[in-house]
């Protein structure tokens, strides 16, 4: 019988989502619509483990809840959020709401990316099936919408979605299929954490597409998060070493790229980058109290396929992410900026290239629809631009080494094949290496 460990390496992990894309790519257009990612629940899981993780997230909540209603934040009139338009909102707990500590987060973060200025062409890296991107962004426009995984990606050209993006990719955020000098704006929400590649890779890759003034701005989990943990430090004192241990490995899985402010300021200036900003929130007792059932709720969904928090019903689940959300945001204002940057436990970083470009478009003029593709560049040789393959909507060809990358459903795959050749044939897989993403 397998471990917990070797059941999430095996089905949930980067490294087997990474395969599942591979698989996917290798059995042709046909079977891209298919879903690859999902993973069969053991028995293990689901009679034992799941009941044992769900009794503990609702033991979680408890001291998260005493502390509201000591707040104040949550009583008998529902909390309200003030810094986020009621449409933001709304959209947000439509698609987080059934688990309420997920959803406090994304609407504590939402308030930063709302008012963010994008301009043209822009790129939103990780958008995973679009709806997070449409909750934040329905009455603005971003230029391309990235997803690694290609059966994900076929999901973004659907419904109220396509108002959002104006063009879809399928590729690799290390290499991206767009040329130097680009794009004027990268988002990225909580995505540079969740890819096992170093984040020197993604910041390298950023860099070289941003033209001269452009910014990347994103959010992610800081080294924080790593403190965050004390009531499990408290138990894996009584615990023999392995298995404290993996207990912690349990804790911990899933979260890459965990550093530190001067940590991510070095990186920048390493690849030309100026760090205009780097925003400490979810500070204070609101860090302690809400990292414990956050990670249940992630382990409930991830890892034991459960769909919403059963057992709490709706209206408590909304006010749970409102008031929570509320409280963060209450407790980062009381934060001093030394506390803040010692026990914060996410960063909303913004990164920016020296220079003035003159040709950026604002948000209310998008990129044209013939004129995306010309910063298109081969993932494979660096060829740029791409040519449009005949017939409309049917995908781009590489005049240096004959690539093609077909379109399927409106989505560009754009991930590198494996061997090279001056023999056009349709694109086949990423490059097998020995590398995790």
């Amino acid at each position: 019988m397998m471990s917990i460990l070797q059941y999430i390496n095996l089905h949930k992990s980067n490294d087997a989502r990474r395969d599942m894309a591979i698989r996917a790519l290798d059995q042709g257009a046909g079977e891209l619509e298919k879903s690859v990612t999902g993973a069969p629940v053991s028995i293990v899981l689901k009679f034992f483990f799941m009941p044992v993780v769900w009794i503990a997230y609702i033991c979680s909540l408890a001291p998260l809840m005493s502390y509201l209603f000591f707040c104040r934040v949550m009583g008998r009139q529902s909390p309200k959020v003030e810094w986020l338009p009621l449409e933001v909102l709304e959209r947000l707990l439509a698609f987080w709401g059934r688990f309420p500590m997920v959803a406090a987060l994304k609407i504590r973060e939402a308030e930063f990316f709302v008012t963010e200025r994008i301009v043209h062409p822009s790129l939103e890296i990780g958008v995973h099936t679009g709806d997070h991107s449409f909750a934040l962004h329905r009455n603005r426009h971003i230029t391309y919408g990235l997803e690694y995984l290609p059966d994900l990606a076929l999901q973004l050209p659907k419904g109220d979605k396509e108002k959002v993006f104006d063009f879809f990719v399928s590729a690799d955020a290390s290499n991206q299929p767009f040329r130097d000098s680009s794009l004027a704006t990268v988002l990225s929400v909580h995505s540079v954490d969740d890819m096992q590649r170093p984040a020197s890779d993604i910041v390298k890759e950023v860099a070289r597409t941003l033209c001269p003034g452009g910014r990347f701005c994103f959010s992610l989990f800081s080294e924080g998060w790593r403190r965050a943990n004390g009531i499990l430090e408290a138990v894996c004192r009584f615990l023999p070493d392995s298995w404290g241990k993996k207990l912690r490995d349990l804790w911990s899985f899933g979260f890459y790229n965990l550093m530190s402010e001067r940590e991510w300021r070095e990186l920048a200036a390493q690849h030309h980058l100026l760090a205009e900003s780097i925003t400490p929130f979810v500070c204070g007792w609101t860090f302690w109290l809400f990292a414990l059932p956050f990670r249940f709720e992630g382990v409930l969904w991830n890892l034991c396929d459960l769909r919403k928090i059963w057992l709490l019903p709706a209206w408590l689940r909304r006010r749970l992410a409102i008031g929570v959300a509320q409280a963060m945001r209450n407790e980062d204002t009381r934060q001093s900026p030394v506390n803040k940057a010692k026990r914060a436990m996410n960063y909303y970083i913004v990164l920016s290239k020296p220079g003035e470009c003159s040709v950026l478009r604002q948000e209310a003029d998008p990129v044209p629809a013939e004129a995306r593709y010309v910063i298109l560049r081969c993932v494979q040789c660096g060829c740029t631009p791409l040519v449009p393959l005949p017939g409309a909507g049917a995908g781009y060809r590489c005049p240096g080494c004959e690539a093609m990358f077909t379109l399927h459903n409106g989505v560009m795959l754009a991930h590198a094949r494996a061997g090279t050749g001056s023999v056009a044939r349709p694109l086949a897989g990423p490059i097998l290496e020995e590398v995790k993403i």
